[in-house]
């Protein structure tokens, strides 16, 4: 599954992605919409040290190429987050 987060540059766009990634992976979520902040999940998310989640520019990674390796490396299951 993928989200695709249009809009023009400074709107906000990365930090919504991070946002949402930690809402739908955080492993001690108190109501269905604040992460905790505290779980591995979360900090990992919030160090941008998680291999589950990857973040494309897609501005300069938008080649035949780049796309098929988005799909190659999303044909595994998630390591550390469901």
């Amino acid at each position: 599954h993928a989200i695709i987060l249009h809009g023009i540059r400074g709107n906000g766009k990365t930090t919504m992605a991070r946002i949402l990634s930690m809402v739908l992976n955080c492993t001690d979520v108190k109501d269905s919409y604040n992460p905790c902040l505290k779980c591995d999940s979360c900090i990992k998310i919030m160090d941008k040290n998680l291999t589950d989640i990857m973040e494309i520019d897609a501005a300069s990674h938008n080649g035949v190429d780049d796309i098929r390796g988005i799909l190659e490396s999303s044909a595994y299951s998630p390591v550390d987050v469901k």
